[in-house]
């Protein structure tokens, strides 16, 4: 398999199908093999590392969707309505919009995902859910939580061969 930097920029220049957006986890398209959830994968733009991303997020403008690779830490395992994703000890919570998609629950791997990134700070109660939702303790949640977060419009899982 080629290094992942190097195979999701080619990836990306693929040719894609449009298929309209499915619900629960049925991929909309496959780009090479691998499945994308959510709206198809734009082609033409080269991701960037998750770490990366997050030390350009102030020069960045929030409004614009960033393209970022990173390896899927962990997935909502009620049903897979979001993610962890990592690269090099750094993470972001990744929700599908407002539940417009799911990924299965078994996910993991590396993935790209086309997405919105902002700072946000959850809740207590937030925490907690999302502790439950993971298979955590919630209880072991303590006050409100600040986080990375990308609403993804797609994501693309790697499958590994």
């Amino acid at each position: 398999m080629k290094p992942f930097h190097t195979f999701g920029a080619a990836l990306l220049f693929a040719a894609s199908s449009n298929v309209a957006l499915a619900e629960a986890s049925t991929p909309v398209q496959y780009l090479q093999g691998h499945a994308v959830y959510g709206e198809p994968m734009p082609t033409g733009k080269a991701p960037i590392p998750l770490a990366q991303a997050l030390i350009n997020f102030e020069s960045n403008p929030p409004e614009l969707p960033v393209l970022v690779s990173g390896k899927i830490a962990e997935v909502c395992q009620k049903k897979g309505c979001w993610m962890m994703l990592t690269d090099e000890g750094v993470g972001a919570r990744v929700r599908f919009g407002d539940h417009d998609f799911f990924i299965p629950k078994d996910s993991g791997g590396k993935a790209l995902v086309l997405g919105k990134l902002s700072a946000v700070e959850l809740s207590e109660a937030d925490a907690k859910h999302m502790a439950k939702d993971a298979g955590k303790d919630p209880s072991k949640v303590d006050g409100p939580q600040p986080e990375w977060e990308l609403i993804a419009t797609s994501v693309l899982i790697v499958a590994d061969r």
